[in-house]
């Protein structure tokens, strides 16, 4: 049995109750079920692991109860909006992006607009990261790109699709893969592609 309870504004309790039938596995899946709530949860990190054995009476048929609790935490980052990367690609590369295909990408200045309702600070950090888990479009691309600067809007309403229709009128703008983190809206890309540094005010990194 499983569910999600919330305890306020940034900390979620997920338990977790499994029986088994004997103590000699209760290791194996004990570690099992850890490692598995905290790769699925998508949180930022575990503040607590409460772990009791309540095993039955009785010769050989006793039931062992394993009750995992997690409690997340956000670290408070409750910003939601959306967020545009300014991206340097030094020299031009083939480049697969998950299930799009493989595709070139020039060398020059992209610009990615993209939104994080839970949480605008929590995702940029997470671009912002060497080593992370390949799962958007932009996580691809990021393995050669460097991020050169960030633009935040917050908000509770989503606007990523405004922004980057202005982007879209640009001079000289270029769209380098179609679908490009887009693939839950009507836009022809969230990822678009200038020669030289656009005239765009970025916070630096």
């Amino acid at each position: 049995m499983q569910y999600l309870k919330s305890l306020g504004s940034n900390i979620i309790a997920v338990r977790t109750v499994v029986f088994i039938s004997s103590g000699a596995n209760l290791s194996r899946r004990m570690l099992w079920m850890i490692h598995k709530k905290t790769m699925t949860t998508g949180k930022e990190d575990v503040i607590e692991t409460i772990i009791r054995n309540e095993r039955g009476r009785g010769r050989g048929r006793g039931r062992g109860r394993l009750r995992l609790r997690l409690g997340l935490r956000d670290n408070g980052m409750k910003d939601p909006g959306c967020y545009q990367l300014l991206m340097y690609l030094p020299k031009p590369r083939r480049i697969r992006v998950g299930r799009l295909g493989i595709f070139r990408f020039p060398a020059g200045w992209y610009i990615y607009t993209g939104s994080a309702m839970n949480g605008v600070s929590a995702r940029v950090a997470r671009h912002l990261r060497k080593h992370k888990r390949l799962h958007w479009h932009i996580d691809y691309l990021l393995e050669f790109a460097r991020i050169r600067g960030i633009k935040k809007c917050l908000t509770t309403q989503r606007k990523e699709c405004s922004l980057n229709r202005i982007l879209m009128n640009c001079e000289g703008v270029g769209i380098p893969v179609k679908n490009f983190g887009s693939s839950d809206c009507r836009c022809e890309s969230h990822l678009v592609y200038f020669k030289n540094k656009p005239e765009i005010l970025f916070e630096p990194v």
